[in-house]
Protein backbone atom coordinates (compact mmCIF):
# COMPACT_ATOMS: atom_id res chain seq x y z
CA UNK A 1 0.00 0.00 0.00
CA UNK A 2 1.20 3.72 -1.07
CA UNK A 3 1.47 6.43 1.32
CA UNK A 4 -0.99 8.74 1.42
CA UNK A 5 0.23 12.28 0.33
CA UNK A 6 -2.37 13.97 2.09
CA UNK A 7 -1.83 12.12 5.23
CA UNK A 8 -0.18 14.62 7.89
CA UNK A 9 -0.51 12.99 11.31
CA UNK A 10 3.00 11.42 10.99
CA UNK A 11 4.66 14.65 9.71
CA UNK A 12 6.21 17.12 12.31
CA UNK A 13 4.64 20.32 12.54
CA UNK A 14 6.75 22.41 10.47
CA UNK A 15 8.87 25.32 11.95
CA UNK A 16 7.41 29.03 11.31
CA UNK A 17 8.79 30.30 7.69
CA UNK A 18 10.53 34.08 7.81
CA UNK A 19 8.31 34.73 4.84
CA UNK A 20 5.41 34.37 6.82
CA UNK A 21 6.07 35.63 9.31
CA UNK A 22 6.53 39.48 8.06
CA UNK A 23 4.16 41.47 6.69
CA UNK A 24 4.61 40.78 2.70
CA UNK A 25 3.06 43.68 0.98
CA UNK A 26 6.01 45.79 0.14
CA UNK A 27 3.96 48.74 -0.92
CA UNK A 28 2.68 48.97 2.30
CA UNK A 29 5.76 48.59 4.08
CA UNK A 30 7.21 51.30 1.75
CA UNK A 31 4.73 53.56 2.95
CA UNK A 32 4.48 52.64 6.58
CA UNK A 33 8.68 53.04 6.70
CA UNK A 34 7.94 56.56 4.71
CA UNK A 35 5.50 57.78 7.41
CA UNK A 36 7.39 56.96 9.61
CA UNK A 37 10.84 58.89 8.32
CA UNK A 38 7.83 62.10 7.77
CA UNK A 39 7.05 61.94 11.41
CA UNK A 40 9.75 61.46 12.84
CA UNK A 41 11.54 64.57 10.06
CA UNK A 42 12.64 66.53 12.97
CA UNK A 43 15.24 64.41 14.22
CA UNK A 44 18.42 64.06 12.41
CA UNK A 45 18.51 61.27 9.76
CA UNK A 46 15.06 60.23 9.88
CA UNK A 47 15.04 58.88 6.14
CA UNK A 48 17.47 56.27 7.86
CA UNK A 49 14.68 55.15 10.47
CA UNK A 50 12.00 55.35 7.74
CA UNK A 51 13.82 52.97 5.28
CA UNK A 52 14.69 50.75 7.90
CA UNK A 53 11.04 50.56 9.22
CA UNK A 54 10.24 49.31 5.62
CA UNK A 55 12.57 46.84 5.10
CA UNK A 56 12.95 45.74 8.57
CA UNK A 57 8.83 44.75 8.12
CA UNK A 58 9.50 43.43 4.64
CA UNK A 59 12.27 40.80 5.32
CA UNK A 60 14.19 39.40 2.79
CA UNK A 61 17.94 39.62 1.24
CA UNK A 62 19.95 43.01 1.69
CA UNK A 63 19.13 43.97 -1.88
CA UNK A 64 15.45 43.45 -1.27
CA UNK A 65 16.22 46.01 2.08
CA UNK A 66 18.17 48.12 -1.09
CA UNK A 67 15.33 48.41 -2.72
CA UNK A 68 12.39 48.77 0.11
CA UNK A 69 14.57 51.81 1.35
CA UNK A 70 14.73 53.24 -2.19
CA UNK A 71 10.67 53.14 -2.24
CA UNK A 72 10.20 54.46 1.30
CA UNK A 73 12.53 56.79 0.16
CA UNK A 74 10.69 58.37 -3.18
CA UNK A 75 7.30 58.49 -1.12
CA UNK A 76 8.79 60.31 1.53
CA UNK A 77 10.09 62.63 -0.60
CA UNK A 78 6.82 63.90 -2.41
CA UNK A 79 5.43 65.73 0.80
CA UNK A 80 8.99 67.04 1.24
CA UNK A 81 9.17 68.70 -2.70
CA UNK A 82 5.01 70.00 -2.11
CA UNK A 83 6.37 72.03 1.24
CA UNK A 84 9.63 73.24 -0.42
CA UNK A 85 7.50 74.14 -3.73
CA UNK A 86 4.89 75.99 -1.55
CA UNK A 87 7.49 77.87 0.61
CA UNK A 88 9.63 78.66 -2.33
CA UNK A 89 6.17 80.01 -4.35
CA UNK A 90 5.11 81.61 -0.93
CA UNK A 91 8.58 83.61 -0.16
CA UNK A 92 9.54 84.87 -3.94
CA UNK A 93 6.69 84.79 -5.31
CA UNK A 94 5.83 83.15 -9.09
CA UNK A 95 8.63 85.32 -10.86
CA UNK A 96 11.72 84.83 -9.28
CA UNK A 97 15.26 85.29 -10.69
CA UNK A 98 16.60 82.86 -12.85
CA UNK A 99 19.42 82.40 -10.45
CA UNK A 100 17.64 82.20 -7.11
CA UNK A 101 15.69 79.34 -9.03
CA UNK A 102 19.21 77.44 -9.72
CA UNK A 103 19.77 78.06 -6.30
CA UNK A 104 16.41 76.22 -5.35
CA UNK A 105 16.97 73.40 -7.78
CA UNK A 106 20.33 72.73 -5.96
CA UNK A 107 18.24 72.56 -3.00
CA UNK A 108 15.99 70.23 -3.81
CA UNK A 109 18.79 68.16 -5.52
CA UNK A 110 20.96 68.09 -2.19
CA UNK A 111 17.41 67.39 -0.02
CA UNK A 112 16.39 64.58 -2.48
CA UNK A 113 20.54 62.92 -2.30
CA UNK A 114 19.63 63.12 1.33
CA UNK A 115 16.13 61.75 1.61
CA UNK A 116 17.01 58.52 -0.56
CA UNK A 117 20.27 57.67 -0.10
CA UNK A 118 19.56 58.15 3.87
CA UNK A 119 16.39 56.02 3.20
CA UNK A 120 18.31 53.16 1.23
CA UNK A 121 21.09 52.85 4.34
CA UNK A 122 18.14 52.67 6.34
CA UNK A 123 16.93 50.02 3.97
CA UNK A 124 19.92 47.95 4.47
CA UNK A 125 20.51 48.09 7.89
CA UNK A 126 16.84 47.14 8.21
CA UNK A 127 17.48 43.77 6.76
CA UNK A 128 21.19 43.15 8.38
CA UNK A 129 19.18 43.84 12.06
CA UNK A 130 16.41 41.36 11.05
CA UNK A 131 18.79 38.55 9.98
CA UNK A 132 20.49 38.96 13.56
CA UNK A 133 17.58 39.43 15.85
Amino acid sequence: MSPDPFDTSSTEPAEPNSSTDDFSNPIANAILGAVVGIFLSFIPFAPLLGGGVAAYLQGGTPSDGLRMGLAAGLIMLIPYLFAAMFVTVLLTGMAAQSSFGLVVLGALALGSLYTVGLSVVGGYLGIYIRQEL
